[in-house]
């Protein structure tokens, strides 16, 4: 993983660091932006999640949230709040970000090293329409919460 300045917590009694970030992007009309992983997808294959990824060593968990949406749908979320950090596999800690402001034209990016895009499809999905999603770990929880909060 590498030293990086993440959001630290204490988890089942130990303190972790978080290893990635995500970015929960808000619309006006209070719908957030999911995202399909691709088929071929090394970690959960056409389950949706939200921006994200990886911290790199030296890279803060609110860098990596930015970057990441970026790089996936470019988009530049501005003004990001700190929203909850979630245990997603046992002893590995993603940071959540949200973002009511972005700049840039929504598409499913190419990665650079792939030369495709890492995901297939994109959604803008209301509070009620989080059951018809088979998400990543923890993603359905936190939704669940930033619309509670935002509704």
């Amino acid at each position: 993983m590498g030293l990086c300045n993440c959001t630290q917590g204490i988890f089942q009694g130990k303190l972790a660091v978080a290893d990635s970030a995500a970015t929960i992007i808000i619309n006006d009309k209070r719908e957030v932006l999911i995202l399909q992983r691709g088929q071929t997808a090394p970690w959960m294959p056409l389950k949706w999640g939200l921006p994200g990824g990886g911290i790199d060593a030296g890279e803060t968990a609110e860098a990596a949230a930015i970057r990441e949406t970026q790089e996936e749908v470019d988009l530049t979320p501005q003004d990001i709040s700190h929203f909850s950090d979630m245990e997603y596999e046992k002893g590995h800690l993603v940071s959540f970000f949200t973002a009511v402001r972005y700049t840039g034209t929504l598409r499913l990016a190419p990665d650079p090293k792939l030369g495709f895009p890492e995901h297939s499809e994109f959604a803008w999905i209301t509070k009620d329409q989080l059951g018809s999603y088979e998400f990543v770990p923890t993603v359905e929880k936190v939704l669940r919460q930033a619309f509670d909060r935002i509704q």
